[in-house]
């Protein structure tokens, strides 16, 4: 794809095989280490710290003052005796819960020098009509994933979040119909892949999921745009691959929806970053929330999707329950036809991320 995508007009990176240029980088990390731990026990931080304030103190005597000059005894008459001894599963973004409370989990504890932590940002899928100058939506940013090394795809694409794996967009009679059954997309399509450097990653983990990239490669044959080939993407491990930094590549799942995703950043741990492996990959930090607002009163949010109605000029519309049903049915028979589907807004999404219980609140805003 590198022909038709040049990599000069994105700015991106050579290709970096983040593996083997990581070990080299960790041996040179863990010399400087060994280096600065052993001038450190030539001096304690006790004993400079007296030397800098020219204070001539005994080691019980320093023991004394730090005793009493420690955080435990900045306390108040109204603190908790009890604070909170874990960080909650659920918790997905980045705050600062990682570095203060201590994290009681099975995940193993990571080594600052050897473990590589890998930064992507995901974008929101838009639609184009091939064909048609400015067409095309902008991309937006929708937010990114922080991940090991050690993280294979499958657990990567796991954590993607997408409006289109809430629920199904399936034409419905009337809006008194059980979206129960429209809930949890991904459980009835599972198929999922992940296009890098001319190799489609696909997910084979359900026996329901079928292989996105044999017509995609049979195509790009046939074209001659290409030589592409599938892996499987639960055995492909982050180590393993050699992307280029700020290079757009695809992941594709429930059909036809697509997101742009790059490799933004690759480094070592550090020690101010979470250091249980459990807890990744992780989404870190998220774009602005959007609802879209019903197109006949602006007040409510949407809760719809209306297609191919003569009573409005667009040919895709967005309606609020309460205006759906007063504008467009009469005891509870449609006065014109029309096509239409359950929309699944923003804070579906983000209250699915958080592991509420979406198919509850579905229920109760409908």
């Amino acid at each position: 794809m590198e022909k038709i995508y040049d990599p000069k007009c994105f700015r991106a990176s050579d290709h970096i095989p983040i593996k083997e240029y990581f070990e080299e980088y960790s041996k040179v990390c863990d010399t400087s280490n060994k280096k600065c731990k052993s001038k450190k026990k030539k001096c304690s931080s006790g004993t400079k710290i007296l030397q800098e304030m020219g204070i001539n103190l005994s080691a019980r005597e320093f023991r004394e003052m730090e005793n009493i000059c420690s955080l435990d005894k900045l306390t108040i008459a109204d603190e908790p005796s009890t604070m909170p001894a874990n960080v909650p599963e659920k918790i997905q973004t980045k705050t600062k819960l990682d570095y203060v409370y201590p994290v009681k989990s099975s995940g193993r504890k990571l080594n600052v020098v050897k473990c590589k932590q890998i930064l992507e940002k995901m974008y929101r899928p838009y639609s184009i009509s091939y064909g048609q100058k400015n067409s095309g939506e902008k991309m937006r940013f929708a937010y990114e994933i922080e991940a090991l090394g050690t993280n294979t795809l499958s657990q990567v694409a796991d954590t993607i979040v997408c409006r289109a794996n809430i629920g199904l967009y399936k034409e419905v009679p009337n809006t008194d119909v059980d979206l129960g059954a429209l809930m949890n997309a991904k459980e009835h399509y599972p198929s999922q892949s992940i296009f890098i450097d001319g190799i489609f990653y696909n997910d084979t983990r359900s026996p329901n999921a079928i292989d996105y990239s044999v017509k995609i490669i049979e195509w790009a044959h046939e074209k001659n745009i290409g030589k592409f080939k599938s892996e499987i993407m639960e055995r492909t491990v982050l180590n393993s691959l050699t992307p280029r930094l700020g290079y757009p590549y695809v992941y594709m799942h429930q059909g036809n929806c697509e997101h742009i995703f790059t490799f933004s950043d690759a480094r070592l741990i550090q020690v101010s970053d979470c250091l249980s492996s459990k807890k990744y990959p992780r989404i870190v930090s998220l774009s602005r929330a959007t609802n879209i607002m019903c197109y006949i009163c602006g007040v409510s949010h949407s809760q719809w999707i209306i297609m191919k109605c003569s009573k409005f000029p667009q040919e895709k519309v967005f309606l609020c329950t309460a205006c759906c049903n007063s504008y467009l049915f009469v005891d509870g028979e449609k006065v014109v036809d029309f096509n239409l589907y359950p929309y699944y807004d923003e804070e579906l999404m983000t209250r699915h991320l958080n592991g509420t219980d979406v198919e509850g609140l579905v229920a109760a805003v409908l």
